[in-house]
């Protein structure tokens, strides 16, 4: 894990706490989608790349840092750069991946459909 991913990471945490410290949500990893609901309206107010802020990138770093660290802590595995999916993502002790930026992005677009703490419980099986 490099310096950057791991300040990122550090930061990206400290702000879901004062994320859910603002919305009067405890956080927990029960509450992942609750919190993710609370940032859909910044995201709907997003617009393009083209000078103005991508609040979608940085909600779905939060999200993805979170889950990610809660995946890890509860199932094992680490932080790896896979280079085919050109980000870091989750490598569980049996090698199979877990993606959980990508997760956080589906939620953010798709809503509970994409539940991060359902997938959050199925990674079970994958760990």
């Amino acid at each position: 894990m490099d310096k950057t991913f791991n300040d990122n990471r550090k930061l990206a945490l400290k702000k879901m706490q004062e994320i859910s410290h603002d919305c009067k949500i405890p956080l927990k990893i029960e509450n992942i989608d609750k919190i993710g609901k609370k940032l859909i309206p910044l995201i709907n107010k997003a617009v393009d790349e083209e000078g103005r802020l991508n609040r979608e990138t940085n909600a779905t770093y939060f999200l993805g840092f979170f889950l990610g660290e809660q995946l890890i802590t509860k199932y094992g595995g680490k932080w790896l750069y896979d280079e085919a999916e050109d980000e870091y993502i989750i490598i569980m002790k049996n090698g199979n991946k877990l993606n959980p930026f990508s997760k956080a992005t589906k939620f953010l677009r798709n809503g509970m459909p994409d539940s991060m703490f359902a997938f959050y419980q199925v990674s079970k099986i994958f760990g």
